[in-house]
Formats: C-alpha cells, sequence, structure tokens
C-alpha cells in the first residue's frame, strides 16, 4: 500500500521542533562561549546559525512543494541527477539518520543515568530499549505517529520555555549585573568558524519536514509554513534560552561548563532546578528520535518504490507505517548504538549528512536551469545566490570536519563508495 495523504502544518512544524532541539543546545553554548569569548558574540553566532538554518530550510521548501514525494534529499538528486547519485544520496541520508537515532539514544540514557545511577552502566542497553520503544510505538500507524509527535513536540517546546521564563524571573544576586566580556567584541576567524559549525550542528533537524511531502494534504501550502516557521520556532528557543543563561551565569563560567543550562537552573533552585533540566534533556532526545525515525523510513519507501532497494521496503501497510523500513533502520540503530566510540560516529554522521544536504542543494540548481517549466508553489528567496551561500557554507564546514578528523571522515567516504560500487555492480548485472 502507499503512504496515506494525512498530514498538515502543525505535523510539520512539530517534526521540525521536535527533530532539532535536542541534546545539541544542551551541550554546546558552553564550547561556544568558550570560541567567542563573549556574551553577546555567542548570541550572534547562535542567530546567524539559526538565519543560516532558515535559508537552508526554505531551499528545501522549494524543493518538497515542486517535487512533492516522500523520501527526503534522495527524491531530490535522483530527479536532477540521476539513479546513481540518488542512491548515494538515499545512503548517505540514511546512515546519517540512523546514527542519529543512536546518538540521541545513547545521550537520553546518559541524563537518565544521572537521575538514576544504577542504570549509568548500562548506557547502551537503556539507549537499546529506548529505540525499540519508540519503533514500537510507531507500529501502532501513522495517524497516531504524528499525533503523538505534535504532542511530545508541544510539550518540549512548553518546558523550555518555562526554563526560559524562570530563568529571566529570577534576578541571581551572587551574579553581577554586568561583566567585563559581556559587550560585543571581535574574534578571529578560526573561533569564529568553529562557534558557527557548533551551532549550525545544534540546528540540524531543520530538512525534517520535507521527508513527508507526500504525505502532505496540501504541500505547496504548508510544507514552507512548517519548514520555516519551525527553523524560526526553534531559533527563537536556542537564542532566548542562551541569554537566559547568560543572565544567570558569567561568560567565563558558561565557556567552562559541559552542562550550563544545568548549572544556571541549579544556581538558581537547587537540585530541584537541576533535575528539572535533565527531565528535559531526557525528554528532547527522546521526541528527537521519534521524529528521526519517521524520517529515515521515508527514505527506504521512497528508493524500494523507485526499484533502487528490494520491493518490500516501498511498502506500507494500511495504518501507513512503512514496517520493512521501519525494522531495517532500527536494527541499523541499534547497531550504531553497539559500536560506541560517539565522537568518530558523530564525524561519520556528519560527512554522511552534508552529503545528502549538498545533493538537494545541488539538486534545486539543476532543476531551475533544467526544468523551467515545473511547478513551484514557493520559491526561495534571493535565489540562486542563496542557495550558492549555502552549498558554501556547508563545503566550509565540511572542510573542517575532515580536516580535524581525517581517518573517521575516511571511513565515510569509503563507505559511500563501496556502497556505490555495490550498487553499480549489481544494477550491471
Amino acid at each position: 500500500m502507499p503512504l496515506l495523504r494525512i498530514l498538515g502544518v502543525w505535523f510539520g512544524l512539530a517534526v521540525v521542533v521536535g527533530g532539532t532541539i535536542g541534546a545539541g543546545v544542551l551541550r554546546t553554548p558552553g564550547p561556544i562561549m568558550a570560541h567567542t569569548g563573549s556574551a553577546a558574540m555567542a548570541l550572534v553566532v547562535w542567530v546567524v546559525a539559526g538565519l543560516f538554518a532558515m535559508a537552508a530550510a526554505a531551499c528545501l521548501a522549494e524543493l518538497a512543494t515542486a517535487v512533492p514525494k516522500s523520501g527526503g534529499f534522495y527524491v531530490f538528486a535522483r530527479r536532477a541527477l540521476g539513479d546513481s547519485f540518488g542512491f548515494v544520496a538515499g545512503s548517505a541520508d540514511w546512515l546519517a539518520n540512523c546514527a542519529a537515532v543512536a546518538y540521541v539514544g545513547v545521550s537520553a540514557a546518559e541524563y537518565l543515568g544521572m537521575l538514576a545511577p544504577r542504570l549509568a552502566p548500562h548506557q547502551p542497553l537503556v539507549a537499546s530499549a529506548s529505540i525499540v520503544l519508540v519503533a514500537a510505538l510507531q507500529l501502532t500507524g501513522m495517524k497516531a505517529s504524528s499525533r503523538l509527535q505534535e504532542a511530545t513536540s508541544l510539550i518540549k517546546a512548553v518546558a523550555f520555555g518555562a526554563l526560559v521564563i524562570a530563568l529571566f524571573a529570577t534576578e541571581p544576586a551572587a551574579v553581577p549585573a554586568a561583566t567585563p566580556d559581556s559587550g560585543l567584541r571581535l574574534i578571529g576567524l578560526v573561533p569564529l568558524a568553529l562557534a558557527l559549525q557548533l551551532a549550525i550542528t545544534a540546528y540540524d533537524g531543520w530538512q525534517s519536514g520535507g521527508y513527508f511531502a507526500g504525505e502532505d494534504v496540501e504541500p505547496g501550502r504548508n510544507l514552507p509554513r512548517a519548514m520555516i516557521g519551525g527553523v524560526a520556532i526553534v531559533v527563537l528557543v536556542y537564542v532566548l534560552l542562551n541569554a537566559a543563561v547568560q543572565h544567570v551565569l558569567p561568560a567565563a563560567r558558561i565557556a567552562g561548563s559541559a552542562l550550563p543550562i544545568a548549572e544556571a537552573a541549579s544556581e538558581l533552585f537547587g537540585t530541584r532546578g537541576a533535575t528539572a533540566v535533565t527531565l528535559i534533556a531526557i525528554w528532547s532526545p527522546l521526541t528527537l528520535m521519534s521524529a528521526t525515525l519517521l524520517c529515515v523510513t521515508r527514505i527506504l519507501y521512497a528508493m524500494g518504490s523507485d526499484g533502487l532497494l528490494p520491493a518490500a521496503l516501498g511498502r506500507a501497510d494500511r495504518l501507513g507505517t512503512p514496517v520493512a523500513g521501519l525494522l531495517c533502520s532500527s536494527v541499523m540503530s541499534l547497531a550504531f548504538v553497539q559500536v560506541g566510540g560517539f565522537e568518530s560516529v558523530a564525524t561519520v554522521f556528519s560527512v554522511f549528512a552534508f552529503t545528502g544536504y549538498l545533493s538537494a542543494l545541488v539538486s534545486l540548481l539543476v532543476l531551475r536551469h533544467r526544468e523551467l517549466g515545473l511547478a513551484r508553489p514557493f520559491r526561495v528567496w534571493g535565489a540562486p545566490w542563496t542557495v550558492v551561500a549555502v552549498i558554501a557554507g556547508y563545503l566550509a564546514i565540511l572542510g573542517g570536519v575532515v580536516a580535524g578528523a581525517p581517518r573517521d571522515a575516511a571511513i565515510a567516504i569509503g563507505a559511500l563508495a563501496a556502497g556505490y560500487a555495490v550498487y553499480r555492480l549489481t544494477r550491471s548485472r
């Protein structure tokens, strides 16, 4: 059976917000502050990275409304560049999302271990259990899964909003109103690039709405609102959350903290505040995992439907769930959990993810040049220069990833090359 066309703008907003806000915003404020050395400059970095993510989301919104088919980057790469490039883009995107599911599962298990120390030595088991649980919930059907995603994303947004209000509402007596490092200051190009790389990575998830274009009841109207609006919500949450933390903690302390948001809550509200932030930290990866699993099954569904993978992957049950794709994706995510070494996995993920991003952006330029008559209900602002600027940004980040971890990057590139070789061999036969 085909996928069900039952989704609307609220699901799109929920999957973008739920697929973006996660461990990134909890962990990265410290390193970003350390690179910038200035509270005001750190906020500028968050705003600039958010605008970059919004531009990327606008690019994908044009593609998704012009080619309204579920499947993500693979769909656009195949349309613009052919089966071979489509296979590489789809494979990279699938592996990146499976690695992301594993990473957020381990993050949730790590935070759960803070609340229940007895579970701390069993992080892989707890992470695996969370993946199995989320996958089982998605077997209830797309209608139930979409409602669950909407509800969990709303709870997440409300929780972060309440935290921001609580931090701003309390005047910390122990922290000076102004500190010498609170103003805007110029920094070096390398520290700025590193800070932007971290912030842009924290916005990863902007693309989530594009995976469900074929299931939206009115994609030309709903997808741009959901994707751009969803990123706007995330930018607002990130900037306000960082400003609230700066209201409580001086920049030097934020720069030296692994979890500055938890420290700020603990500073004001004691252990209860730290516990509340830990609960939010557990909830955030789980909602992100749900959104990512929904996305990743659509990649296999599209590739199976087009004959690039076994046909069983291109089928959905009567409830709109691609069961075979969900099972394969869950098994791969569980395998990533067992691999461990998540710094290496994160590098491999980055190479896979940026391959998908770049394939979609190049596809947009190709389709704009080759298919002039293609209906485009939404057009990205300032194209083609907006698209070129986003491509340049991701190429710069990818170059930094490769330079920083050449061995892990080589593994990712080798995996993509091997997958492509296998594809060409099987196609030729």
